[in-house]
């Protein structure tokens, strides 16, 4: 069952986050998008004038799905858009729990005006999608709004706008002090990757286990710590797997990155059978004292500050550490989201800018559910978000630090038989079986080449 959901929910994983206000870089400009047109007279949110869709009938799909998103549409999204249908006499109907393709309902009409869903490369040459980037980008709301605006352009093209697409959550390392300090490690120890494998066996050596995490598809591993072992060896060479090069997998970095894993797995610091562990697994392990160390999704830190708290635990908390000279531990992360999941408007809407002027709306009442659990995003608030504990609190000081935050790798770029790939080579480096590095990356690198969305 698991293996299915990972199969099912891949392609809104991005395995997996540029400086605050600047514009993209250049192949993500933002201006031009697609060469698209605006209506004549739209000029952004400043000039807008919701008085002249009275009496329109407008509708909005949402995935009433999990609790978070119920709660962003129902307690924030929803009273927002009725304040503006009250206000102005627009119809808007909201429809949930929505199980049809996008592209199925196109086909029928059955496609709402605004929707909420995961973008793919099918939907896009379809065209049932609107292309957003000239109503985003016809003004300076992306630099206005978004911390990170280059998050959400794909191959120079903004689709969908989410909260959730930001640099707000990422791997994190957490550590038991008590642990290093009896072991005589500090956290500089582990600012290398060289260090953390010296720690790991003068932990063991100690009678401590190393590092615990759920490892295999659709995990911390592949979620976050691939992509920042991949950053450790060579920051370019994920930035070529972002930008789709062609020769992404043939870069020595990517057998290296695979490497940094194994060498710790085949040394025994992680344990037999990571695959099989769960994300809750390897934290009570962490509690219990099993390990001295945990990676994991850093939305974990509830559930992490509990049970380190309830067994009275002094945890620190560090970033996967750099393996390259050049780049010191903290110069290059990895943030969270796929610039393809989110917030969407279809082609033939018969007020593209209502709809994009609706998506806005929605997402600033995003942010403020974020904001108002504690949670920051790639959405640029009034106030910036407090601390859940002191587990966050280190991190967000080591947040302060970061050189620069890079996208997420999104699974949506790829098809089908390049994603079955991909699964193999997660779960076969995290497995218990000798692991042929360079045949798993040589065929990743096949199939990669072979990926027919590159065209």
């Amino acid at each position: 069952m698991k293996k299915l959901l990972a199969l099912l929910l891949a392609l809104v994983l991005v395995l997996a986050l540029a400086a605050c206000g600047e514009k993209p870089a250049s192949d993500d400009a933002a201006s031009g998008g697609s060469g698209g047109s605006v209506p004549a007279g739209y000029t952004g949110s400043a000039d807008f004038d919701w008085s002249a869709y009275k009496g329109v009938d407008f509708q909005i799909m949402w995935q009433e799905s999990d609790s978070t998103q119920i709660e962003i549409v129902k307690d924030y999204a929803m009273p927002a858009i009725q304040e503006i249908a009250d206000e102005y006499g627009i119809n808007f109907e909201w429809v949930g729990n929505v199980d049809s393709s996008y592209t199925t309902l196109a086909a029928t009409g059955e496609l709402a005006d605004v929707w909420f869903g995961n973008v793919t490369l099918e939907m896009i040459q379809a065209d049932i999608m609107l292309d957003l980037t000239p109503y985003l980008t016809v003004d300076s709301y992306m630099e206005d709004t978004f911390t990170t605006p280059s998050f959400y352009y794909f191959n120079g093209v903004i689709w969908s706008l989410s909260t959730g697409v930001d640099s707000f959550y990422n791997g994190v390392l957490y550590y038991n002090k008590a642990m290093f300090e009896d072991a005589g490690i500090t956290a500089d120890d582990i600012n290398t990757y060289e260090g953390l494998v010296e720690a790991c066996a003068t932990l063991a050596a100690k009678g401590y286990g190393g590092i615990t995490l759920e490892g295999g598809d659709n995990t911390a591993y592949s979620r976050f710590l691939w992509q920042n072992t991949v950053i450790g060896e060579d920051p370019d060479a994920y930035k070529a797997i972002l930008d789709g090069a062609k020769d992404a997998f043939q870069n020595d970095a990517i057998v290296a990155s695979f490497q940094q894993f194994r060498t710790l797995h085949d040394a025994g610091y992680c344990g037999q059978a990571v695959n099989a562990r769960s994300t809750e697994d390897a934290i009570a392990q962490f509690a219990a004292g099993d390990y001295a160390m945990l990676y994991v999704d850093s939305w974990q830190n509830g559930a992490v500050w509990d049970q380190t708290q309830a067994a009275g635990l002094d945890v620190g908390v560090a970033w996967w550490p750099s393996n390259n000279a050049d780049y010191e531990t903290g110069a290059f992360i990895a943030g969270w989201g796929s610039p393809l999941s989110g917030w969407c408007a279809k082609a033939d809407t018969e007020h593209p800018e209502l709809a994009v002027e609706v998506i806005k709306v929605i997402n600033r009442a995003e942010a403020a559910r974020h904001l108002a659990a504690g949670l920051g995003t790639n959405h640029v608030q009034d106030g910036a978000p407090t601390p859940a504990n002191d587990l966050e609190a280190q991190r967000f000081e080591l947040r302060a630090n970061v050189g620069e935050f890079l996208k997420g790798w999104t699974q949506n770029t790829v098809d089908n038989a390049t994603l079955t790939e991909f699964h193999i080579v997660m779960d076969s480096v995290c497995s218990d079986d000798n692991v042929d590095l360079e045949a798993l990356v040589a065929d990743m690198d096949a199939a990669w080449q072979d990926n027919t969305f590159f065209g």
